[in-house]
C-alpha cells in the first residue's frame, strides 16, 4: 500500500489504495499522509486514492534541489500521475496541498475531474502573517529543536479553539508530532515553509481552471480565514463554498464526518 517513486532524485513516499476514480490528496505543512487517514478509510471503498507524502514529510527526502517554489510541485505531482499511467483524476488540497493543487488544476485543465480546495489561498500571505512566520521559523532554525513551549504556540494556528479545549487526539498527537521532528529533518521542514509563506500570488491562475470546484473551509481557521475562501470563488468558473462549523484549519481530522461527507457528496455528483 505505501510505496515510493524517485523524482528529480528524491524519493517521494505515497499511499496508493482502493478502486476507481482516482483521487489525489495533498496534506497540510508539517503534517504527513496519515492526516487524511479518516478520508481514506471512507473513500477508498469507492476510489482509489493516492496520497504522498510532501518533500520532508512524512518518509519522503527532501524536495529536489530545482525545486524554487511551492507551485513546482504541482509538476511534480504530474510525474507521479505519470508514473502510475493515470491520466484523469481528481484531487483534494488542504492548505499548501491546496496552492500546488489548484496550480495543477490550472496548468493541467485536461486531466483533472473536480477540485476540492480546503484552507487553502493562492493569494500573496498577508504581510503581518508572514513576519509572525518568518520569526518562527527563524527561532527553529537557532533552536535546531522545536520545544513543547514552540509546539504550544504553533497548535492554535492548526485548531480551532474548542478542538484544543476538548483534547481532542489529533491536537496531543500534532503537539508530540512537532516535538518530535530532529535537527537533522527541521531544516528541510523550514525551508518548505518559507516557500510556502513567500509563495508569489497565483489568485488569476484560479480562472484557467475548468473543473468544478468546491473550496471547505473551516469557520474558526485562522491562517486561512473564510474571506480569503470568498477572495478565490470570484476566480473561479465553477466553484462553490461551504463553511465547516468547529473547525480549524486541520478540518479534515477536526469535523472527519462533516468533510467524509462533503466529499462523498460532491464526488457522486461530479464524476
Amino acid at each position: 500500500m505505501k510505496k515510493q517513486h524517485t523524482i528529480k532524485g528524491q524519493r517521494l513516499s505515497y499511499i496508493d489504495k482502493g478502486k476507481g476514480d482516482v483521487l489525489l490528496f495533498g496534506h497540510s505543512y508539517l503534517f504527513d499522509q496519515n492526516m487524511w487517514q479518516p478520508q481514506i478509510d471512507a473513500l477508498s471503498k469507492h476510489y482509489r486514492c493516492i496520497v504522498p507524502d510532501l518533500w520532508g514529510h512524512g518518509e519522503s527526502e527532501a524536495s529536489p534541489c530545482c525545486m524554487t517554489s511551492i507551485y513546482d510541485n504541482s509538476e511534480y505531482m504530474i510525474e507521479l500521475m505519470d508514473h502510475l499511467n493515470i491520466d484523469h483524476f481528481s484531487l483534494v488540497g488542504l492548505s499548501v496541498g491546496g496552492m500546488w493543487g489548484a496550480t495543477l488544476a490550472a496548468n493541467h485543465p485536461s486531466r483533472i475531474n473536480a477540485l476540492v480546495l480546503m484552507g487553502t489561498y493562492l493569494g500573496d500571505e498577508p504581510e503581518n502573517s508572514q513576519g509572525l512566520y518568518f520569526g518562527l521559523l527563524d527561532q527553529i532554525d537557532d533552536e535546531q529543536s522545536i520545544s513543547k513551549a514552540m509546539a504550544q504556540t504553533i497548535t492554535p494556528f492548526f485548531f480551532a479553539p474548542q478542538s484544543i479545549e476538548q483534547g481532542l487526539p489529533c491536537v496531543e498527537a500534532f503537539n508530540q508530532r512537532l516535538q518530535s521532528f530532529t535537527k537533522e529533518q527541521l531544516p528541510e521542514l523550514t525551508n518548505i515553509g518559507r516557500l510556502i509563506f513567500s509563495r508569489a500570488n497565483a489568485l488569476q491562475q484560479l480562472q484557467k481552471i475548468t473543473a468544478p470546484v468546491l473550496i471547505l473551509t473551516g469557520e474558526e481557521d485562522l491562517p486561512r480565514p473564510v474571506s480569503e475562501s470568498q477572495t478565490m470563488l470570484n476566480y473561479l468558473k465553477r466553484g462553490k463554498l461551504d463553511i465547516i462549523p468547529k473547525a480549524g484549519h486541520i478540518s479534515a481530522l477536526e469535523q472527519p464526518d462533516f468533510i467524509n461527507n462533503k466529499l462523498k457528496n460532491f464526488f457522486a455528483r461530479v464524476l
